[in-house]
């Protein structure tokens, strides 16, 4: 019985690793093994239905998102654009708003409003580059680095570590099953970014709480 189950999911599991990827070309002749089949234990499992289970892995990922957003505005005071803008500049001596957007796969609109924000704070400067004097770099202040030296590990650098080190069938399988959830919910025309975070990503930092305790409010 127990093998019958094992290959009803090993097909299931081909199948939707088989699905055509929007991005990129359809995976063909994939050996997956039964190992990667074990779904993960969950506290009274028992008592969860399929269903269930995945509503639960979702709200997790929502969950970890947002707690990853809220960690780096606590400590930094910035946005995860904000701060993967600042990685991309952190070794160059100046990049273009075009450069930057395509190092963090951003349109150059959102990057430029973007900017504007992290320049009125001191972290980023702008000025004309002194060969064509009609196009503005940005470079990364003494301010701005000190905040990336603060900055957490990101969530979405794990999980792209990770994820690189899965074979080639899991990756292929993975984006199947995820597009498809999208799709389960209506998502797929949504407009989104490849960054993992919560919130239009043009938003205003959230400034960092004060080391100064909070003076008690007057009942």
């Amino acid at each position: 019985m127990r093998e019958v189950v094992a290959n009803r999911e090993t097909r299931a599991f081909q199948a939707a690793a088989s699905l055509r990827l929007a991005d990129g070309p359809t995976p063909t002749n994939l050996e997956i093994p039964l190992f990667a089949l074990r779904l993960t234990p969950m506290p009274d499992s028992a008592n969860l239905t399929l269903y269930d289970r995945a509503l639960v892995a979702l709200r997790r990922i929502i969950r970890a998102t947002d707690l990853q957003s809220k960690k780096l505005a606590r400590e930094t005071g910035l946005t995860l654009p904000q701060f993967m803008i600042l990685q991309s500049l952190k070794d160059k001596n100046d990049a273009t708003i075009g450069s930057i957007a395509q190092d963090i796969n951003l349109t150059q609109a959102t990057v430029t409003t973007i900017i504007d924000r992290m320049q009125a704070r001191g972290i980023v400067s702008r000025h004309r580059n002194m060969k064509d004097a009609r196009k503005v770099n940005v470079r990364i202040t003494d301010s701005g680095r000190e905040l990336l030296k603060r900055g957490p590990a990101t969530l979405q650098d794990r999980f792209g570590e990770r994820f690189a080190k899965l074979p080639d069938w899991e990756q292929h399988s993975m984006i199947a099953t995820l597009q498809r959830v999208a799709s389960l919910m209506d998502a797929e025309e949504i407009d989104a970014a490849p960054m993992l975070d919560i919130g239009a990503l043009d938003r205003p930092e959230e400034a960092a709480p004060s080391s100064q305790p909070r003076a008690r409010r007057p009942k």
